[in-house]
């Protein structure tokens, strides 16, 4: 005869979910200021790189190059990234 799991005891919760008790007591801190913060500097590296995408491609154009570079196809992945982390702080 199979063995039948038992159901959980709700009175055996683990470390985490003791721990995360304070947010059921309304202990949970705001991060908001520090997320703002971060988005901002978020914002500031994206347009850094794209400032750099920009001087590589005109580097590029003065030299007469035909194709884009792979230094700046790394640069757009870098500001892809960020935007994408930019994108789930402002969730």
């Amino acid at each position: 005869m199979p063995l039948r799991a038992e159901p959980p005891d709700p009175d055996d919760r683990g470390e985490d979910d003791r721990l995360a008790g304070g947010a059921e007591a309304g202990l949970e801190r705001d991060y908001s200021p520090e997320l703002a913060e971060l988005a901002g500097e978020l914002e500031a590296l994206i347009e850094r790189v794209e400032e750099l995408s920009m001087a590589i491609l005109r580097e590029a154009l003065a030299r007469g190059a035909r194709e884009r570079p792979q230094a700046e196809r790394r640069v757009s992945r870098v500001r892809n990234a960020l935007v994408r982390a930019l994108a789930i702080l402002e969730r």
